[in-house]
């Protein structure tokens, strides 16, 4: 049994993980994984929306098909990889969008709409 490497960066947002990860790769041979970012899977999931005006539900959507191109991916690669994050770097990335309402506008009434829609949801986080 060959023993893989898995190795994941993680960081916080524009920390320059993905950067890592592409040098990580290009200087050792390892294959790279790669799971879109949110930016980048919107325009899919909300079009027409920025990040900062996504519903907790659409934040909550957006996570969640991150999370399974991520698995996916590094589900298809033979061997070591390096990745730009991880399947609980992403799980603690949303828990603590959920907690704290990260990103979502400076509308007051945006604001206390989302804090109302994520009540249900308190006694999971605690």
């Amino acid at each position: 049994m060959q023993n893989n490497k898995k190795v994941a960066i993680s960081g916080s947002y524009s920390s320059g993980k993905t950067t890592t990860t592409e040098a990580l790769s290009t200087l050792t041979g390892i294959s790279r994984s790669y799971a879109r970012t949110m930016r980048e899977l919107l325009p899919i999931y909300a079009p027409g929306k920025q990040l900062e005006e996504c519903t907790i539900f659409e934040l909550y959507e957006l996570g969640i098909r991150r999370f399974i191109e991520r698995v996916i991916n590094e589900k298809s690669i033979v061997g070591d990889y390096v990745t730009d994050g991880s399947s609980i770097h992403e799980y603690v990335y949303g828990l603590a969008r959920l907690q704290s309402n990260i990103y979502l506008g400076n509308n007051k009434i945006q604001k206390i709409k989302s804090k109302l829609t994520t009540l249900p949801y308190k006694k999971l986080l605690n």
